[in-house]
């Protein structure tokens, strides 16, 4: 069977995917490491999508360790609901663009503090349309997976819905 691969929409990434498919492939299920190990090679496809500067590979490491950690800060609050207090728990900071369109990068991406972000409505237009963004992805990927597999799953009915709820 013949496949034709493709980067992923919105994926940062140029060149020819087709090799790195192949490439992939040709590594039989490989972990990160071994695609790290194979790409060292100058001649391999994959070699051109790592950083090679070791001073410049851990500076960029450590900008992923700083979003780890603004990704994964919980903040618990106490709320009176129907039946009494529940105490809920949701991410403390939301990841957003305070700048103009123009300058949209990955630089001008701030964490916010989720009570700031209920207080602006084109901050809370943002963790929406971030949030709306998964659940296209999710839906996708369900159906995907249910053409695949033969099998429909509940999940996909439960994300079709929080799809139509976003969009209220």
């Amino acid at each position: 069977m013949s496949q034709k691969y493709k980067f992923k929409q919105g994926a940062r990434l140029h060149g020819d995917p087709q090799a790195i498919g192949e490439e992939l492939e040709r590594l039989e299920w490989p972990t990160a490491e071994g695609i790290v190990d194979a790409a060292k090679d100058k001649k391999n496809p994959l070699h051109n999508y790592f950083e090679w500067d070791d001073t410049e590979a851990a500076a960029e490491y450590r900008l992923q360790q700083a979003q780890y950690i603004g990704r994964n800060i919980t903040v618990e609050i106490e709320v009176i609901g129907p039946k009494g207090p529940v105490v809920i728990e949701f991410r403390a900071f939301e990841t957003v663009n305070t700048k103009t369109e123009e300058e949209g990068t990955e630089k001008n991406k701030q964490y916010v503090p989720v009570k700031a972000i209920f207080q602006n409505e084109d901050l809370l237009v943002q963790v929406k349309s971030r949030i709306t963004s998964v659940l296209i992805t999710a839906s996708r990927q369900l159906k995907e997976l249910a053409m695949l597999t033969g099998k429909y799953t509940k999940a996909e009915k439960h994300v079709e819905k929080a799809l139509v709820e976003m969009k209220k």
